[in-house]
């Protein structure tokens, strides 16, 4: 593992429901994870978030305020990734972009906690956490480590 690679995410949470897109990994084992992806030279993280999710979604977001910095390990690369809070400005969800098919997503849908009770998902902290807190004026950036064979 030597290249390095630096992402941005959204976390677009609407009705107390998540928006995640779905992707297997190289044991054809689904996992569901935020919209995101690499950031390109000329962009800063909020421009990235921007564009990834547009492309993945056809939303149009406004990101909010940072909620975690996530440093993953993983087979091919070093992974920073900075997650934001996201509201939706504009659009209606597109779940089979060109762009999203090229990046591997089978699938983007919204979930409540419920569903994501068994299955694997990025970040982790979403799984358990009460989303309410993410929009706490108080609330401060975390840092979390994640492992993974995904990509």
């Amino acid at each position: 593992m030597n290249k390095f690679r630096i992402s941005a995410g959204g976390i677009i949470i609407k009705n107390n429901r998540i928006l995640l897109a779905k992707y297997k990994d190289q044991n054809n084992k689904p996992f569901l994870v935020g919209p995101g992806g690499g950031i390109k030279a000329n962009e800063n993280f909020a421009e990235a978030l921007i564009r990834e999710v547009y492309e993945e979604t056809r939303f149009k977001v406004n990101p909010i305020k940072i909620l975690l910095a996530e440093e993953i390990s993983a087979l091919k690369y070093r992974v920073l990734k900075i997650w934001f809070l996201c509201n939706i400005n504009t659009g209606k969800l597109t779940k089979k972009t060109p762009e999203a098919q090229k990046e591997g997503i089978l699938d983007i849908n919204w979930y409540n906690q419920e569903q994501l009770k068994n299955e694997i998902v990025y970040p982790s902290i979403i799984k358990n956490f009460d989303w309410k807190q993410f929009s706490n004026s108080n609330w401060q950036t975390q840092y979390i480590e994640s492992k993974t064979d995904n990509f």
